[in-house]
Formats: structure tokens, C-alpha cells, sequence
């Protein structure tokens, strides 16, 4: 918690050289270390010295995040933008993640002129997705969503809106664009499905750029299937007996303490 954040610099290292006292600047939720081979191939989320550690992270390397009255920035040479005084904080704010983010999906997507997009999830990093691909200039723009009240500020920002529970929302799409699809499609979300959506919904040869954030581990089929028998610890010689005797129809059986 806490990776977005600004803030004014207080204190300074012995070694920051960039910034100073007194400068307003946005951090990115990203640790990198700006010099490593990642970083200087601008994929500085895969930093290896800092081993891609965020800000309010849960796993690996532990930052505080910014929700707090102060916060320690590491790298801050690298890692602090100063602001410019013709910026409100609102506007620089989502800087450091979900507007770099979003925007380096409709990027990554290779947006042309006149294309048909598609942006599955209309959430904070989709609304923004949807305006990031604005600026590359195509025909027009899908917003795929659930959500009424976000299908609806979708539109507000020039967006067609489209709702998954009407149906299936690739089978939409697609007989928008008379069955031909989108040339891009954002995909925002971080489910499985919307993205599988997205990729039946993209016109052939087409392409899907993936931004979500994927937590969920998702199989095909029951593991739990393989447990034949379930018993309590002190029967642990019968388990191994029936397993290896091939009795009672044992394949795996899990013991209990």
C-alpha cells in the first residue's frame, strides 16, 4: 500500500546530487537502481539490484509505502521527478504508476492511425488506457466493463461502451467491427478471462497488450482428485501399506495430524 505518492524533499544523502531541498517531486512504485543492464534498457521494474522491489510491496525486498507522514526514497537521484511548478498535484500524481502504466500499454499495443482499440477494464489504469490511446489517433476505442458508472465516464472520454454481462463481450466486439475486430486490444484487468477475451476478440494478426496485474492461479482441472483416502497420523503405517499393496483403490492419501 501506499506506492503512489509526492511529496516535498526534507532531507537529503550525502551522495543525492539531482534534487534538493524544498523540490516537489513524484516517485514511481518501482525500486530500480538506474544503472543496472535493465534499467539502462528501460525496463526498470526488472532492476536486478534492487531484485524489482516497489514501494509498500508484500514480497521481496520490504519499502514502506508513501502513507505516511515521511518516507525514505532510495535511488533518489534516479527515482525523484521534480515536478514543474505549472503541474497540480492531481495532475502528477499518477505519474508514478497507473498514467506511466496505462500509457505504456497503448504503447506497447502499437496503436496506428486510424485503428480500431479495444480496453478491457474501464478501473483506473483503463480509463487512463483509454485516453493514452487516444493520442496515437485511432478511429475508435472500446471500453469493456461491468460497471455502469464506469462504462459511463468511459463515454464521457470518448470511449464506446460495452458491457460484459449483456454478453459475451468479445462476440460484442467483434460484431461491432463487423466481425472483423479490433486491431489492439488493452487488456487491464489482471483475470484470466478478460484476457482470454481479449485474445478472442483481437482481429488476426492483430495485438493484445497486457498490463493487469495477474494474482489468481487458475487449473484446468481438480488436483484434489488424486486423494483417495484421508486418515489421521497415527494411521500412517496403514496408508503406506494399502498404497503399496495396491488395496482399496489407493492412489494418494493424505494424512491428517
Amino acid at each position: 500500500m501506499g506506492h503512489e505518492f509526492m511529496g516535498i524533499v526534507e532531507e537529503l544523502g550525502s551522495a543525492v546530487k539531482a534534487v534538493r531541498a524544498g523540490d516537489r517531486v513524484v516517485v514511481p512504485f518501482s525500486i530500480s537502481c538506474g544503472g543496472c543492464e535493465w534499467c539502462r534498457r528501460r525496463l526498470p521494474t526488472q532492476c536486478t539490484t534492487t531484485g524489482r522491489a516497489v514501494f509498500g510491496g508484500r514480497f521481496g525486498k520490504v519499502f514502506p509505502g508513501g502513507q505516511a507522514e515521511r518516507i525514505r526514497v532510495p535511488f533518489a537521484d534516479y527515482l525523484c521527478e521534480r515536478v514543474p511548478p505549472t503541474m497540480t498535484d492531481d495532475d502528477a500524481l499518477f505519474l508514478g504508476d497507473i498514467l506511466s502504466t496505462a500509457y505504456c500499454c497503448a504503447e506497447n499495443g502499437g496503436i496506428r492511425p486510424g485503428d480500431v482499440v479495444a480496453v478491457f477494464g474501464a478501473g483506473p489504469v483503463g480509463l487512463l488506457a483509454m485516453q493514452s490511446a487516444q493520442l496515437f489517433g485511432p478511429a475508435r476505442v472500446f471500453a469493456v466493463d461491468r460497471v455502469d458508472y464506469r462504462l459511463a465516464l468511459a463515454a464521457e472520454l470518448g470511449a464506446e461502451p460495452v458491457n460484459v454481462d449483456t454478453s459475451d463481450p468479445a462476440e460484442q466486439v467483434r460484431a461491432l467491427t463487423d466481425g472483423r475486430g479490433p486491431d489492439v486490444v488493452l487488456e487491464c484487468v489482471g483475470h484470466e478471462t478478460p484476457f482470454t477475451q481479449a485474445i478472442q476478440a483481437v482481429r488476426a494478426g492483430g495485438a493484445v497488450s497486457s498490463v493487469g496485474v495477474y494474482v489468481e492461479t487458475t487449473m484446468g482441472f481438480q488436483a484434489r482428485e488424486a486423494i483417495t483416502h484421508t486418515m489421521p497420523l497415527k494411521d500412517t503405517p496403514h496408508g503406506y501399506a494399502i498404497f503399496d499393496r495396491k488395496e482399496d483403490r489407493a492412489i494418494k492419501v493424505m494424512l491428517k495430524p
